[in-house]
């Protein structure tokens, strides 16, 4: 193992806590925003659906609440979705 400056050592370590802490903000979003969708059918799952929430994309917000992105999707009117 490499000998590193302590300089070093201490940025990597407060990088990496930074990112942690990152991490468990979004988290913490996350669990509450799942705690007021939680136990729902899945009409009422596509009506909570936040897709102007900029901090949990609506891919994650289908995740979080086990409703198919696809059926999120597929049950706007008149909506066509394209395939690339």
């Amino acid at each position: 193992m490499k000998n590193y400056p302590p300089y070093l050592v201490i940025k990597e370590r407060e990088e990496l806590e930074a990112e942690l802490y990152r991490q468990i903000g979004q988290l913490k979003v996350e669990l509450e925003w799942l705690k007021k969708n939680l136990f729902s059918s899945v009409e009422e799952k596509r009506k909570m659906i936040e897709p102007m929430n900029p901090l949990i994309p609506v891919y994650r917000q289908c995740e979080l609440i086990g409703l198919p992105r696809s059926s999120y999707y597929s049950d706007f009117p008149g909506s066509i979705i394209r395939r690339r």
